[in-house]
């Protein structure tokens, strides 16, 4: 009979917590990772503090002299001088009718150029 292929239906698969795979997860990470994660002890550690020495001292002067010389700028130095963010927002802006401007004048000049080689 037919009554006899039909069963009940199966129990709803069981879903995993999101919240409770990550802690799962993090757990696992923690205790495989061989590096101090709380922060308490962490801080309780003493921070390293650096310092050149005299010769690391000379030798960065040296750097520094040697950079000045060649005409090297530094990173950090505007790539557009020292001039003021308002006077660069002008040039942007003043840019392209300086531009017609010029290149009138070329065009004058070249027109001045043929009529002197005639």
């Amino acid at each position: 009979m037919v009554s006899d292929l039909l069963h009940e239906p199966s129990a709803p698969a069981v879903v995993p917590s999101p919240t409770r795979t990550h802690a799962v997860r993090a757990s696992a990470a923690c205790a495989r990772s061989t590096n101090v994660h709380d922060p308490r002890q962490r801080e309780a550690q003493p921070q390293r503090v650096y310092r050149l020495t005299d010769e690391q001292k000379q030798r960065l002067a040296d750097m520094q002299e040697e950079q000045e010389l060649a005409g090297i700028r530094a990173w950090n130095r505007r790539p557009c001088g020292y001039r003021t963010d308002q006077e660069l927002t002008r040039l942007i802006a003043t840019g392209p009718v300086e531009e017609r401007h010029e290149d009138k004048a070329a065009v004058a000049a070249e027109a001045t150029e043929r009529a002197l080689q005639e």
